[in-house]
């Protein structure tokens, strides 16, 4: 085990690092710093107690526990400042990805609200340029009907115009 937390290496000589019984040793300063009963202390720390204790001592399994948890604050190497944080994030994190799916769903729902608008819109811009054709049609009716009307006008004046002219001719004739 020792040599999985620290291996040898000659060159670093460190001695701040963190090695197996600098660990052995935190462990057993917080069990006494909580009060945990000696015997606890040392079999948590599998020490052998000593004469005939080894023998007859069999502690109670769940008071080991419950010392245990007595002192796992202490025993805890996260700062509870940065875990309350990420625990904060984590929760900001979830409300902006509930945010996220709301405005998903809203942009989908204007996404298609714009293309039922751009459909009407489609529709709305053949019916105009339907009334177009027919405004233009129309205009080529009337145009058409006003140069019948003038071409009329002009042949009831050119036989008005006849008609007098023979009438002009017999009254001639009649008085000579």
């Amino acid at each position: 085990m020792y040599n999985r937390l620290y291996p040898c290496e000659k060159e670093h000589s460190d001695w701040n690092s963190v090695r197996g019984h600098l660990l052995r040793k935190f462990f057993h300063n917080v069990l006494i710093k909580n009060v945990v009963q000696k015997e606890y202390a040392e079999t948590m720390m599998v020490h052998s107690l000593g004469g005939s204790r080894d023998r007859y001592y069999q502690p109670d399994i769940n008071l080991l526990i419950e010392s245990c948890l007595k002192c796992e604050d202490d025993l805890t190497f996260t700062n509870k400042e940065l875990l309350k944080e990420a625990k904060e994030e984590l929760k900001d994190i979830e409300n902006l990805k509930a945010e996220n799916t709301d405005m998903k769903e809203h942009i989908q729902k204007q996404h298609d609200q714009l293309f039922m608008i751009s459909e009407e819109l489609k529709q709305f811009q053949e019916e105009f340029d339907e009334v177009k054709r027919e405004r233009e049609e129309n205009k080529k009716a009337l145009a058409l009907v006003n140069i019948w009307k003038k071409e009329e006008a002009a042949g009831l004046t050119n036989v008005q115009k006849t008609l007098e002219k023979k009438a002009s001719e017999i009254i001639y004739l009649e008085n000579s």
